[in-house]
């Protein structure tokens, strides 16, 4: 006789499309909790609030939107989960990153639901509300062991039940291609790259393009790698231009490339299907990670080396556990253009250890981000907090 599981419906303020560690560690979640045969639901903020919000050049103007949008938010989930509540005798709400989903997660309570939550994003200052809160809630979870540490270190977080529970990724669509595979994806992605042909030195950046991510260093550094290797490509995926903030950013990029004739150089792909994207890993020979905040548990990384590829990430966060340095890729200084630059021409010149590299990024993951352990992880939690 099948096990009735008890269903989990997943409140978060990040999801595909948006790009992100937050999205690829639900989506994993829910598609490890179905197999499972848990009966899943999630409701997310509104995409369109987030583009709405950035519109708005005010900031106290965008501040008072963004309540306006969040109290919506807040009654429409617990709308939704009082009617999920009334068919289903054990309902779990796992609340994820923003603190108005932790809040909805603890208001749910009254309905008889049992909760927890998890910590995704790092904070910059103490939230006294983050205290209260989080022992309210069944249990407490973090991405890694960096967040844990940042989240205590600013604010007194604390729980009876506190689990680390890195992100993981589906390894039978992350994995290494044949050099037959890698040569026919490279001519689908012709057109959608702009160019007549592509060469064998491309190298990938996969995120948002945000000052946080370290995209005007990742810039300076090609524009170094191309005295040593001319024909380097670097491929930039992810959304940009979406605020006002985020388009003078973009256009400042734009104009250091004009500016330094690296037109050749750097391609801006913008946001693509998950296709494309493996695609794109597949014809890459590495991933450069050159984030300058304190990037919590970074999943793309995790795909790269899934795929049998290396990463060179700065030495921030939780990209100091994701990668061992020397061994799957390479750890650099932040805001640090040349040593950036050194390390790509390192493996740019030096196939074996490219290939080497990446091997080792592909056992690394395999014993480390697997699904199944994840699931299990979250299954004991379920069952503890339900008891």
């Amino acid at each position: 006789m099948q096990k009735i599981r008890p269903k989990v419906i997943m409140v978060t303020n990040k999801y595909f499309p948006t790009i992100g560690g937050i999205s690829t560690y639900i989506e994993s979640l829910v598609t490890g909790l179905e197999k499972e045969n848990f009966k899943t639901e999630l409701i997310c903020f509104p995409i369109k609030f987030d583009k709405w919000e950035a519109k708005i050049s005010n900031k106290r103007a965008r501040k008072l939107i963004h309540y306006i949008f969040t109290l919506f938010f807040i009654s429409f989930a617990e709308w939704k989960i009082f009617k999920s509540r009334l068919t289903n005798r054990n309902l779990i709400v796992h609340s994820h990153s923003a603190n108005y989903c932790l809040f909805i997660g603890l208001i749910s309570r009254t309905f008889g639901c049992k909760t927890l939550h998890t910590y995704h994003s790092p904070i910059e200052r103490s939230y006294k509300h983050l205290e209260y809160l989080s022992p309210k809630v069944g249990a407490i979870i973090f991405v890694s062991k960096e967040t844990q540490m940042l989240y205590q270190s600013m604010s007194n977080i604390d729980n009876n039940i506190i689990e680390i529970i890195p992100g993981v990724i589906d390894q039978n669509k992350f994995h290494p291609r044949t050099n037959d595979e890698i040569n026919k994806m490279k001519k689908k992605l012709i057109d959608l790259i702009g160019k007549k042909h592509l060469e064998d030195h491309i190298i990938l950046f996969v995120g948002r393009v945000i000052e946080e991510k370290g995209i005007m260093p990742l810039i300076k550094s090609i524009n170094i790698v191309k005295y040593d290797v001319p024909d380097v490509l670097l491929i930039i995926i992810g959304p940009h231009s979406y605020g006002e903030k985020e388009k003078k950013y973009f256009e400042n990029l734009v104009s250091y490339i004009k500016k330094n004739k690296l037109n050749d150089n750097i391609v801006f792909s913008g946001p693509t299907s998950e296709d494309i994207l493996m695609k794109s890993y597949a014809i890459s020979t590495m991933l450069l990670v050159p984030s300058i905040w304190e990037e919590p548990s970074g999943i793309v990384p995790i795909e790269a080396m899934a795929t049998g590829k290396p990463v060179i990430a700065t030495r921030v966060g939780g990209l100091k556990y994701r990668i061992i340095d020397g061994k799957t890729g390479f750890l650099v200084e932040k805001n640090n253009p040349k040593e950036l630059a050194e390390k790509i021409v390192k493996l740019l010149k030096n196939e074996k250890l490219l290939k080497k590299m990446g091997a080792n990024a592909r056992v690394h993951v395999e014993k480390n981000y697997n699904l199944e352990i994840m699931i299990k992880k979250h299954k004991k939690l379920y069952g503890t907090i339900i008891k």
